[in-house]
């Protein structure tokens, strides 16, 4: 990998850094989160990345309610900012 973190990443992610990203994730029970959560802040250093206490690795079943204001509110974000 070279300095900036880009070397191991697929083309369509180095040319698409530029989107709005948001990764919600269980803090419990999470596969590799230990490995994914760097590959995730690497690929996207401007991403939103939120861990949900007391929430396994599907998290739109354990916590619907608390995924959907996080994509609400992302959404809102990001749509306000293409404007």
């Amino acid at each position: 990998m070279n300095p900036t973190g880009t070397a191991a990443l697929p083309d369509h992610v180095r040319w698409r850094r530029d989107l709005p990203r948001l990764r919600a994730s269980g803090a419990d029970r999470t596969l590799n989160s230990t490995y994914v959560l760097p590959l995730f802040e690497t690929a996207f250093p401007d991403g939103t990345v939120t861990e949900l206490p007391r929430v396994g690795h599907y998290s739109i079943e354990d916590a619907p309610d608390t995924v959907g204001e996080l994509l609400s509110r992302f959404l809102d974000a990001t749509t306000t900012q293409a404007e």
